[in-house]
């Protein structure tokens, strides 16, 4: 379903179309109520075969409502907040603070941005992280696109507690250009690049799952480049992540002093127990 100008949605009403993915649309919307504008994400959680009946909520309907529910607790400045959750028109629906800015994609190889600044918003994304992680929650998928930069330079960390469990179809032939994410039959499919070892073995995670993730992102915003070799997707992709230890950020990027790249080399360790015990442990490394 998509939702037009003027349209209402639950109480909200439909200013324009902000993106769509495999998972979800995210629009505008104004909320009458309490008289603020909103980014509505209406999600695509398709019912499981055994599941047809519209009115009997899927698990991941379930699921996706209490994680964004637990998600709304979380009050961090670097955290997009989350205003309301529920299901209108059998579809659910996650009302957000509407973020005016530019994700960090936009940033990768943008040399006019000193890695100085891109670090401070890697850092500033790192805290909401460890905020996150005290209470709980684990993002499952960080990665350029879920971290947004406000036009006032505030770091905003988007989807938390939307559960994600990482699929990689090792027979396809997946691009870097499919930054989509899917979901079928109540599985959401996220994109596989910035996954740690732990969630393609499917291993239960926690915050250090997370945290590898941060490192493959602040590589790639300060390097321009994945860790991963150039061009590498499916059963190679899993390899490299699985197997392969990256260079060095700094011999892609020789202004990157060494506590800079041992940081983010500790961080994409294979094992979790040879990662940082936790974010805040990252952001002391960085602090200066």
């Amino acid at each position: 379903m998509t939702l037009s100008a003027g349209d209402r949605f639950d109480r909200y009403v439909i200013e324009e179309l902000l993106g769509e993915g495999g998972m979800a649309k995210v629009y505008q919307a104004h909320d009458p109520r309490l008289h603020r504008r909103v980014a509505l994400k209406v999600l695509k959680v398709e019912k499981p075969p055994e599941a047809p009946d519209p009115d009997v909520p899927s698990d991941a309907s379930i699921r996706v409502l209490r994680e964004a529910r637990a998600s709304a607790s979380l009050n961090h400045p670097n955290a997009v907040s989350v205003f309301d959750v529920g299901e209108a028109d059998g579809q659910l629906f996650i009302a957000m603070e509407l973020v005016v800015g530019k994700s960090l994609r936009a940033f990768v190889g943008d040399a006019a941005v000193p890695w100085e600044t891109k670090l401070r918003w890697m850092v500033d994304a790192a805290r909401a992280l460890g905020a996150a992680h005290d209470r709980g929650l684990v993002h499952r998928d960080v990665k350029p696109e879920n971290i947004m930069v406000r036009n006032d330079g505030v770091v905003k960390v988007l989807d938390f507690g939307i559960a994600k469990r990482v699929f990689v179809d090792v027979g396809g032939a997946g691009t870097l250009d499919e930054w989509r994410t899917q979901s079928i039959h109540g599985r959401i499919i996220g994109t596989p690049w910035y996954a740690s070892p732990e969630q393609l073995r499917g291993d239960v995670v926690d915050g250090r799952a997370d945290q590898f993730s941060w490192g493959v992102t602040t590589y790639e915003l300060l390097t321009g480049m994945l860790p991963w070799p150039k061009g590498v997707d499916g059963f190679q992709l899993v390899l490299a992540i699985l197997n392969k230890t990256p260079e060095a950020p700094s011999k892609v990027s020789s202004a990157l002093p060494s506590i800079v790249d041992a940081t983010i080399m500790k961080t994409m360790a294979k094992a979790q127990a040879q990662r940082f015990d936790a974010m805040d442990s990252i952001v002391a490394a960085l602090e200066g």
